[in-house]
């Protein structure tokens, strides 16, 4: 049977993209040698809700139908990109930066729906929700203490972020892993009214 790499997000428009590239190449500027990090294409940004892993592909009708069951009467909402963030949170590693949601109540409301709908289906839920988008992922560090003594001032710099974002879809994606990074593909979109 076959399976497919799927997850459950919300898109940004093309401009807001746009700004969030403009703040990404200010940042990569930061950082010198001491570090080697994946960054986020421009067109892969998303604030991930749920990642369901491997499911099969016959499965896909039924997550699209619980989306829709949860989903179908959402309204279109404002918020705002903050600061930066780090994954981990605390101690000396650091694994992925990001970018902080001021208000995310409504996100975790959204995101917590969907996961008691998705339960039902056999989906676990998540210990532990943080929206945010990811920027890049750590690959390996050179020299440790340059490093953390760059994230300490990058994020000191960058810790009154406004970059403004509508919510108004929630979209299913395949993620196909390739050499050159994930493509992602469409399967089924809510607009928000």
């Amino acid at each position: 049977m076959e399976t497919i790499r799927t997850f459950i997000a919300i898109d940004l428009s093309e401009e807001v993209k746009k700004d969030i590239e403009d703040l990404v190449e200010e940042v990569k500027k930061e950082f010198n040698d001491c570090v080697k990090m994946k960054w986020v294409e421009k067109k892969n940004y998303h604030i991930t809700l749920k990642f369901l892993g491997s499911i099969l592909k016959s499965d896909v009708k039924n997550v699209i139908e619980k989306m829709n069951i949860c989903l179908c009467d959402e309204k279109r909402f404002l918020n705002h990109f903050n600061s930066l963030g780090k994954f981990p949170k605390n101690g000396e590693y650091v694994k992925v930066i990001f970018m902080k949601i001021e208000k995310d109540e409504k996100i975790k409301e959204i995101h917590d729906r969907l996961e008691a709908h998705l339960n039902e289906l056999g989906f676990g839920k998540e210990r532990f929700y943080v929206p945010h988008l990811t920027l890049a992922r750590v690959k390996y560090v050179t020299n440790k203490k340059e490093f953390m003594k760059k994230v300490h001032e990058i994020f000191e710099r960058y810790h009154d972020i406004n970059i403004k974002f509508e919510v108004e879809k929630v979209t299913l994606y395949e993620s196909k892993l390739k050499r050159n990074g994930p493509e992602y593909i469409k399967l089924h979109e809510i607009q928000f009214e």
